[in-house]
């Protein structure tokens, strides 16, 4: 699944991820829930076409983040701290 590093910003690529699209994958990274260890939520369709779930996982994982499925959604978890379901 892993190929190689790409350039200086060492983003993981993948033969599986439909494109690559740096830009909208940066955007991503770089909102305000993700600097700050928020919550971000997007639809699984809108991921499938602009990265793919294997680079939306690397990219997460890569960063220490927790990445949920919930229903047609992508919840990704910008933090490290503990995580506790109450009901």
């Amino acid at each position: 699944m892993l190929l190689h590093y790409s350039d200086m910003t060492q983003h993981l690529v993948f033969s599986d991820s439909p494109r690559l699209n740096a830009p909208w994958r940066d955007q991503l990274f770089n909102t305000r829930a993700a600097k700050h260890g928020g919550i971000i939520r997007r639809n699984k369709h809108s991921i499938n076409r602009e990265i793919g779930v294997s680079l939306l996982v690397a990219e997460g994982r890569a960063r220490g983040f927790r990445l949920y499925e919930v229903g047609d959604d992508y919840v990704i978890v910008c933090h490290r701290r503990t995580i506790r379901q109450l009901c």
